[in-house]
């Protein structure tokens, strides 16, 4: 008998929330998923053609298989209207879908479930007898169609079941194996389809809503459970993991009807409900039934007992039963029933049986992955997801049934893709182990793993009892010894595993024999023989008396030998679990088999932490704003939380110094109608105060039609009220900062909806000024509403472990090398060395010296240091994040740090007070603490004031005298440091207001110090009032810390203070507040307002945590205010598993997901980063993205890139020796294997245009490459550290050249001194760096920009993931004056997401356009034609030629030497200028040599042209500098023809 023919692949599409796919019919009949055009090309166009269309879809989902349509077919069709269903937001989807899931639905229904469910419901009765008359109302024709929709979900169900039955219990499901009945795949697929859209339509309160009393109706869940499908084991189980998420949508904890939430009493409730019902009935009607009637509720709703009562009954009987229900059709008499009695009973039982809680499950759940779980294809793919078939995973979608359900399905996400990256580890961790099979039958390790180590020893050590109402243990734990007999700085990696650090223990048995080699490309667990892993969490390690070691700041003991055990915490709920599997079914006690131990990096190990938190909020009741709570859900209306409907909308605002003049503030509301309120011109100057019309919504319907034109011009007037900042003292420093940005008029609608309540979203695209925007709005706030806390929350890829103000970059000189790049490592080396960032690379100095650097959090740097430039008070800053304890910098705002800020300004206020004793000759020793200065203050200086205000009253003069201010004022001692004179003896109110901003000063001082702790009283609004002194203070008496400082005697103590009570701008990652929720909402931490910079990168989950960091009051949330700044038209969140990026819509950020319900954004429109002709690369992605004025007019703009002719330019590159891309490789040596994802020709030719760059001038940390691929990066760095590593001439791109030459001098003085240098700041002007900082891939990139960025896209035979427009969008707008790029054109320009950016680099020439006589820089204007000549470069080894040639003429006109500080030798050792010019001389020699690298890089049969230089001549020295002369092709003289002729023919655009 033949094998059947295989089964057509299913295409499962990538569907894009803008995108449509629809089918394409082909000829024989085939249909696949395509996704060609967008809708604006298809049915958008043509809104007409699409119901037809989604009618054909209907009709051939419902067609029989032996028809025209076969079941593959018929799968890709569900799969469509899958995604249909998942579009609601697109109105042309909606309107037809609409069709299905309404009410009418329920004509599907039998007749005694449909009058059951109106009459719980009795206003639907209404409706339903209103749909009747509608429907008499309609055609024939008309109505028929009508019919046949609202039937089609409950045919669809009949023909799915039909299927199902189909499938035998066993045999051939895949083909090809000879069985009674042979079953195609086509099957299965179609019902793991189906399932798929059934659990769709139940996750969205839209389609569930009417939907879920139909699936009800069909029994489909008892027909699934009971088919031969779910047990089969291997073909049936992606089938049973989706049925298992079909139950719990089907019973999940809301009323379909109102969407409400239902609680586990109303829950408890319904189930009490059927089984009354059920006993009523049993009772009434069923004699045999008596027993169960009058049992206890709580006996019989097991399923055991349910089974007990109900079997014995027949068919029949059952049939009666269910149908008394109105779960069935009545039962005609003296007939028997169709139905099997397996599913009767099945029927009642499941529907009557007891559920546990979802919140429950929950808490049962094990936090850790298990080896089950790491492995399951459905549940956790591969990373290399075709897209076919479909997943056991929840679904991000743009609605979510409760909050509760959106927590779950993002709790199962996380855990899921924390679960992959886990897999990754392990499997990377023990394969380096390489365990194999000893002689004896054990296991022996042939190898080592810097991450891993063997168990010596594993001992349960405690067990302790469950809480009440609770069957898990509350505690165990266990030690773990493990033997470390390896290089220090990997022994202090071990050692420095710290209290919550998570580590894996892993069982292996393998049966492969010693010396078996490890191929990757099997599957893993059968080579290695893995058993089983479980999860654990580090509580510290043991001393030599057993005891835990604490950490704190003592140092750790040393302990002797290698041998060390660590306590360890492991999850009660998977002990349980695996203890009662023993128990119960006489399994193998997993943890007596444990024999290796994991640990992972720990920026990449919070998982555990991120998920508690949020089981911890599903616990409890999430309390979000009225205002939010439907929107987060993604229903209502999406522009409620705006501000222009807010009912709190806030007439009157302070812009502060928003607005630059009176011009400003009017050219920013175009439209307007500015009224001032002072005529005067010289009046009119900033702050000011602005009053807009707030439309109530409610009142007198206007008739008139001037009344309503009246209205309108209301509407449109803003009374804007110049007001002057009170005098604040003589001091420069006294006087406020001012704002110097003239913001447009979207920005300026941006901050104004910012300081409004409500949600306030601003789309900030490249170079738009988003930062600024965001720190003006927190600015505004600040002034506004001094009593209000602003919470920002950032971006962050990864655990960010400082927050360095400017990036600035520190190191730290240590005492011994340190090579680790584990977080506790460096730490520990901090401990004892200063404060050490996170390295990547350590750079040696020498003997035992190593200096390590580390990029800072860019996006909280650039905030802060925008914050400080405005006027906002420095200590009403914090940072929160992990490890600040470790960071002391200049500006630090760490908590530690603004203790340490705080107890120092308390000693420069106590020397002030001092200074104002002695000036008023008071005695005594006033500012001994802030307690005796806040007396002193009331008693002496009070005491003058008033004195002096009194004289001032009492003079007797109608006009007072300006002289009389100055002669009485009393502190003339005390401000003699002042600029003077401090009077200036033109008027009386102005010398009067100098006199008050003096006391202004003097007040601040002791106002800062004091908080005085006697003779308190509470007054209204919780203030705390000192008699006799706060009427004079005002905002005196606020608990201030720097007498609380004082009273607090710890350092955390004052931390908690200064975070819960004085702190008013707190800063912190989404990472810092999901894994620290629990301990800010026990601290009391409050905040009204939450700004989120970079909000598009944001998980979903990450973002919503944030909002519930504090309790609620009196059960409402305080959140008045949520401000989002991002840009969804960029990347957006990193998913690394394709299948949770693609197929769970995992990288769907909040942000994003708001856009598309329609909440409404405030679109900036106006760039400023880049040239004009760059940014209509990406401007196109834009609402009317613009230019700022100065883009066109400022010189560096206007001017054209030296030696380039044009500013940006596509450069074609072709195979070099015959190879493009190449092939993946997932370990490779530079030297052995090119790296996965790579293009040597495009890194060659990259490099090639840098060097040049650089000759002829260009600062090298103005140039960034770029490329796609981290294979490629790899590639490029290694050719940039030998090409150009050491030279002077060249360097590295962007900051490295600066840095090299610190870390020179940094060594030289360390030579000089010879003493330890705890902590050395390299430069002020020195940002943070990060090695090849300047060489990266475009993802990394995002956020940042320079002015050339040289671009590799490396692929040659697919676009690859270019392909996401969102990426093309950050690669082109990088540049901010010149942007080049490298590409096979003829593979990209014709992709068609691409068309917009590629149409307009085509249309320059392919070749690169260089003017080598044209030195950087140039007075050249952008356009014009050069007077220089232009040179075609055609290839890159043309290119490479040039580059050799050009640096060889440098050297040989020009004597070029790289001059250094002179050599410093070690204490002990002598000078000598001869050692100098022999170290000056080598590195001029080897600059020239590592200009290229060594010709064996060359292919070994290329042989040198002669029309090459001739190298042979060349010294050792200078032999590297040839390479790319000798790798390169001669340039022949057609192709010199063809360079002169193009050159000749330059396009007109630059003439």
């Amino acid at each position: 008998m033949a094998a059947p023919a295989q089964p057509k692949k299913i295409v499962a599409p990538t569907v894009s929330q803008i995108n449509a796919e629809f089918v394409t019919q082909k000829s024989p009949f085939d249909i696949k998923i395509v996704k060609s055009r967008t809708w604006e090309d298809t049915f958008k166009k043509k809104p007409d053609h699409f119901p037809f269309f989604f009618k054909c879809i209907l009709k051939a989902a419902l067609a029989e298989t032996d028809g025209e349509f076969s079941l593959h077919e018929q799968t890709v069709l569900l799969l469509s209207l899958d995604h249909c269903f998942n579009s609601l937001e697109v109105d042309l989807i909606r309107s037809q879908v609409q069709q299905l899931i309404s009410l009418p639905m329920w004509m599907g229904l039998q007749p005694a479930r449909l009058e059951l469910e109106l009459k719980k419901t009795p206003k639907l009765r209404k409706f339903w007898n209103l749909i009747k008359k509608n429907d008499e109302k309609m055609d024939p024709g008309a109505r028929e169609q009508a019919y046949q929709e609202r039937r089609f979900l409950s045919q669809l169900i009949q023909k799915f079941i039909s299927v199902l039955k189909s499938i035998p219990l066993s045999g051939a499901v895949s083909g090809g194996v000879q069985s009674s009945e042979p079953v195609t795949m086509d099957k299965v697929h179609y019902c793991e389809r189906f399932i798929e859209l059934m659990i769709d339509l139940e996750a969205l309160l839209p389609t569930r809503r009417w939907f879920n009393t139909i699936l009800d109706d069909s029994h489909l869940l008892v027909h699934c459970y009971l088919s031969s499908l779910v047990h089969r084991e291997e073909d049936g189980h992606l089938f049973s993991q989706l049925l298992d998420m079909l139950k719990f949508y089907t019973g999940f904890e809301i009323n379909d009807q109102t969407g409400n939430a239902l609680t586990e009493n109303e829950m408890t409730t319904i189930h009490y409900d059927r089984i009354t019902s059920l006993q009523r009935a049993a009772f009434a009607h069923f004699p045999e039934l008596y027993d169960f009637a009058l049992s206890n509720v709580a006996e019989v709703d097991a399923r055991d007992s349910l089974v007990k009562f109900f079997g014995p009954l027949s068919s029949n009987t059952l049939h009666q039963v269910a149908s008394y229900l109105c779960l069935l059709p009545t039962l005609p008499k003296n007939e028997d029933t169709t139905f099997d009695k397996e599913f009767l009973l099945e029927l009642l039982v499941s529907r009557h049986e007891r559920r546990i809680s979802q919140i429950q499950q929950l808490n049962q759940m094990p936090l850790y992955p298990t080896e089950k779980i790491i492995w399951d294809e459905n549940i956790v793919p591969t990373e290399y997801y075709s897209g076919e078939g479909c997943l056991a995973l929840p679904k991000l979608n743009l609605q979510f049934l409760t909050l509760h359900d959106y927590l779950l399905r993002n709790f199962n996400l996380f855990r899921l893709e924390s679960t992959y990256e886990i897999r990754q580890d392990i499997e990377d961790s023990v394969s380096r182990m390489k365990p194999w099979q000893s002689e004896y039958g054990g296991v022996v390790f042939g190898g080592w793993a810097r991450m891993a180590q063997p168990i010596v020893a594993f001992t349960v050590v405690e067990v302790a009892k469950p809480n009440i109402g609770e069957n898990w243990p509350t505690r165990v734990r266990a030690d773990v010894t493990i033997n470390l007999n390896v290089r220090d700085h990997i022994k202090d990696e071990w050692e420095g595993l710290r209290k919550h650090d998570v580590c894996f223990l892993i069982t292996v048995r393998p049966t492969k024999p010693y010396g078996t080699k490890f191929d990757r490309r099997r599957p893993f667990i059968e080579q290695v023989g893995l058993v089983y892993v479980r999860g654990c969490e580090i509580q510290g390690m043991l001393d030599d008396k057993g005891r835990v070691i604490e950490d704190g700041p003592e140092p750790r003991p040393n302990l002797r030998g290698e041998s060390r055990t660590f306590r360890v915490f492991l999850d009660p709920n998977q002990y349980q679990q695996d203890m009662t599997n023993t128990i119960q079914n006489g399994a193998e006690d997993v943890y007596d088999t444990f024999n290796v131990i994991m640990r992972r990096k720990p920026k990449e190990n919070n998982f555990k932490a991120v998920l508690e938190t949020i089981r911890n909020l599903m616990n409890t009741d999430c309390v979000v704003p009225d205002w939010l709570h439907d929107i987060i859900l993604g229903y209502g209306d999406p522009s409620s939380a705006h501000y222009s409907k807010m009912p709190n909308q806030i007439a009157t605002l302070d812009f502060n110094d928003t607005f630059l003049s009176i011009e400003h503030l009017k050219a920013s509301f175009p439209g307007h109608n500015v009224k001032v309120t002072v005529n005067d011109p010289a009046l009119q100057i900033p702050p000011f105060r602005i009053t807009f019309p707030v439309r109530s919504g409610k009142g007198k319907k206007r008739k008139d039609a001037d009344a309503e034109e009246d209205d309108t011009e209301e509407a449109k007037t803003l009374i804007v009220e110049p007001h002057v900042i009170p005098n604040r003292g003589p001091y420069p420093y006294n006087q406020p900062k001012r704002n110097t940005i003239q913001f447009t008029h979207t920005q300026i609608e941006a901050i104004r909806a910012g300081m409004q309540p409500g949600l306030t979203m601003v789309v900030g695209p490249p170079g738009t000024g988003k930062t600024d925007v965001a720190v003006q709005i927190i600015s505004n706030i600040y002034h506004n509403f001094p009593e209000q806390r602003t919470l920002i929350v950032t971006h962050s890829n990864q655990d960010l472990l400082q927050c360095v103000l400017l990036g600035w970059v520190w190191v730290a000189v240590l005492e011994k090398p340190c090579y680790s790049n584990d977080l506790q490592s460096r730490m520990l080396a901090a401990k004892n060395a200063g404060h050490i960032m996170e390295p990547e690379v350590s750079v040696s100095l020498g003997r035992g010296w190593t200096v390590i650097s580390e990029n800072g959090c860019w996006a909280l740097n650039q905030l802060f240091e925008k914050i400080m430039a405005l006027d906002i008070d420095e200590r009403h800053l914090l940072r929160l994040g992990h490890g600040e304890e470790e960071l002391e910098t200049e500006k630090d705002f760490s908590r530690y740090g603004r203790v340490n800020y705080v107890l120092a300004r308390r000693i420069e206020l106590l020397e002030e007070v001092k200074r104002l004793q002695k000036s008023l000759g008071v005695p005594g020793d006033a500012s001994y603490t802030c307690e005796t200065a806040g007396y002193f203050f009331l008693y002496q200086v009070m005491s003058r004031w008033e004195e002096y205000m009194s004289r001032l009253k009492n003079t007797g003069s109608a006009c007072p005298d300006a002289a009389e201010v100055a002669a009485l004022f009393p502190f003339h001692e005390y401000f003699a440091n002042a600029p003077q004179p401090i009077f200036k003896g033109r008027s009386y109110e102005e010398d009067m207001e100098i006199a008050e901003g003096c006391f202004r000063h003097i007040k601040k001082i002791f106002t800062q110090l004091e908080e005085t702790p006697i003779r308190r009283a509470r007054v209204p609004g919780g203030v705390t009032q000192v008699p006799g002194l706060c009427q004079y203070q005002g905002s005196f008496c606020s608990f201030l810390e720097f007498r609380a400082s004082e009273l607090l005697r710890s350092g955390l103590d004052r931390s908690k203070y200064l975070l819960v009570k004085e702190a008013k701008i707190i800063a912190m990652t989404c990472t810092h507040a999901a894994l620290k929720r629990h301990d800010l909402v026990k601290l009391g931490f409050k905040y009204d307002n939450i700004l989120m910079e970079e909000a598009a990168q944001i998980l979903e989950i990450e973002t919503f945590i944030p909002l519930l960091l504090q309790n609620p009051q009196d059960g409402f949330s305080r959140l008045k205010r949520w401000i989002m700044i991002g840009d969804h038209h960029q990347l957006p969140p990193v998913i690394k598993n394709m299948a949770f990026q693609k197929y769970s819509n995992m990288e769907q950020s909040l942000f994003t997901r708001f856009v598309r319900v329609g909440v409404p954004t405030v679109d900036l429109d106006a760039q400023g980063r880049a040239r004009a002709s760059l940014c209509n690369l990406y401007n196109w992605r834009y609402k009317n993205l613009g230019n700022l004025p100065h883009v066109q007019l400022l010189p560096e703009f206007s001017t054209a890139n030296a030696g380039l002719l044009y500013d940006f330019q596509l450069i074609n590159v072709e195979d070099f020796q015959g190879v493009g891309e190449s092939e993946p490789n997932p370990y490779f040596y530079q030297e052995q294997i090119r790296p996965l994802n790579a293009n040597l020709g495009e890194a060659e030719y990259v490099v090639a245009l840098f060097m040049y760059m650089c000759l002829l001038g260009y600062p090298a940390d103005k140039i960034s490459i770029l490329t796609t691929y981290n294979g490629q990066k790899h590639l490029i760095r290694d050719i940039i550290n030998r090409r150009c590593g050491n030279n002077p001439l060249i360097g590295r791109p962007n900051k490295e050249r600066a840095v090299q030459f610190s870390l020179e001098c940094l060594l030289r003085v360390h030579k000089v001194f010879g003493a330890f240098l705890s902590t050395t700041k390299v430069s002020a002007v020195v940002h943070a760096w990060d090695p090849n900082s300047e060489v990266t891939t475009v993802d990394r990139f995002q956020g940042q920009q320079n002015d050339y960025i040289l671009l590799s896209l490396v692929r040659t035979r697919a676009v690859g993931h270019l392909r996401d427009v969102r990426r093309l969008v950050v690669a082109m707008s990088r540049a901010r004056l010149g942007l080049y790029i490298f590409a096979r054109v003829s593979l990209f320009q014709n992709c068609f997401e691409l068309t917009p950016a590629f149409s307009q680099l085509t249309a320059r020439p392919l070749h690169l356009h260089i003017i080598p006589t044209e030195p950087f820089p140039t007075s050249r204007k952008n356009g014009e034609r050069p007077p220089h000549e232009v040179q075609v470069i055609k290839n890159m080894p043309q290119m490479a030629n040039f580059v050799y040639n050009m640096y060889m003429h440098l050297i040989q006109t020009t004597h070029h030497y790289h001059q250094l500080p002179p050599a410093m030798v070690e204490e002990g050792e002598e000078v000598q200028s001869q050692e100098t010019e022999m170290e000056a001389e080598e590195e001029t020699a080897s600059a020239q040599a590592n200009l290229t690298p060594s010709p064996a890089d060359a292919s070994p049969s290329q042989e040198i042209p002669a029309s090459q230089p001739d190298c042979s001549s060349q010294t050792e020295d200078t032999s590297a500098l040839c390479d790319i002369a000798t790798a390169a092709e001669p340039v022949s003289a057609a192709a010199e023809a063809a360079t002169t002729q193009d050159a000749a023919s330059v396009p007109e655009e630059t003439k």
